[in-house]
């Protein structure tokens, strides 16, 4: 934690402590690209010494390091989020968050997104080693008008990796809403932060509770969209259980399935 009089900056201990923010997400990238090709490579290769039924193994291995990424692809995303997510309060104990990847313009193609994460980088640097946001926070008017200031903590629910928090808050154009952080845990003096957010949640008697139908809702998107992966792997040449004329329709339901599960997911997550 940084801390000047009153004022405190939260970020996280890689940002403190080098900000290799570029070098840490391009390596992870890269790292996951390149096991997946060796795992698939490597699976294709030991099913044709073994003469496997090649239509099934590339089928599980399809369906294996798909998942694979998209999880390793969640693990870097989320480590993002925590490196570029920054909170600070000024002496009159206002709350900011700021996220510093919405002063990157946006670059297509691989090397755009390396780009980006050097740019990121830079921003994070200059906010957090050159005393520009300490210069901010000490001025009269703080970061109000600059970035999105916390009004009050609608909810904080606590997670094995983070916290999910949803917020009352006042943006920059002087307009009110609600906004969803995920406060992912290696925060420097993250119980300090907790207090503070802490001390703007609402009273328990001032808010009706609300009845969570998110858990509903997944399970039952959730096996529907079993039930279109179980039609699509019986459907599949490979396999040739039902027609195969099933196969793509059923795909392309299960995908538009697999969007409305994670949406709610995402959804109870984030403890909307």
């Amino acid at each position: 934690m940084n801390q000047s009089s009153f004022q405190k900056i939260w970020i996280s201990n890689p940002t403190r402590h080098g900000n290799r923010y570029a070098w840490r997400v391009a390596g992870k990238v890269v790292g996951t690209v390149v096991l997946a090709m060796a795992l698939l490579i490597g699976l294709t290769f030991l099913a044709l010494w073994l003469h496997w039924p090649m239509g099934t193994v590339s089928l599980v291995v399809c369906l294996g390091i798909t998942a694979l990424v998209i999880w390793m692809a969640l693990r870097i995303g989320r480590q993002a989020s925590r490196d570029t997510l920054i909170f600070c309060q000024d002496r009159e104990d206002r709350l900011f968050v700021i996220d510093a990847r919405k002063f990157v313009p946006y670059e297509r193609g691989i090397l755009g997104f390396f780009s980006m994460a050097a740019h990121t980088q830079k921003i994070l640097r200059n906010l957090t080693q050159s005393g520009v946001l300490e210069r901010y926070l000490s001025e009269k008017q703080s970061l109000v008008g600059l970035e999105p200031q916390i009004l009050r903590v609608e909810n904080l629910r606590e997670r094995p990796e983070e916290y999910a928090l949803v917020c009352r808050v006042r943006y920059p154009h002087g307009g009110e809403g609600k906004a969803s952080y995920r406060l992912i845990r290696g925060l420097e003096d993250e119980a300090g932060l907790l207090r503070a957010l802490e001390s703007l949640r609402e009273a328990e008697h001032l808010v009706e509770p609300r009845k969570n139908t998110q858990p509903a809702r997944i399970l039952a998107s959730g096996v529907f969209l079993a039930a279109l992966v179980a039609l699509c792997a019986l459907s599949h040449p490979a396999v040739g259980q039902l027609p195969d004329t099933l196969y793509f329709p059923c795909l392309g339901l299960s995908i538009v399935a697999l969007w409305i599960f994670l949406y709610f997911v995402i959804k109870q997550r984030r403890g909307e």
